[in-house]
């Protein structure tokens, strides 16, 4: 897997990519765009440490 060698990993919120990222343990900045990305962006951030405020889009 690659994210596990990443210092950090930007992407757009989906519930696959988010859940790949806390499996790997690196910090995410999340960007949602489209579909599910705004909330899964949101579930995160109110999850606490694991996830920031999500970007504007």
């Amino acid at each position: 897997m690659l994210f596990p060698r990443t210092v950090a990993v930007i992407h757009h919120g989906g519930f696959g990519t988010t859940a790949d990222v806390l499996r790997a343990d690196v910090p995410q900045v999340i960007v949602p765009v489209f579909a599910d990305d705004p909330f899964w962006a949101a579930r995160l951030h109110r999850a606490g440490p694991a996830g920031g405020r999500p970007c504007a889009g």
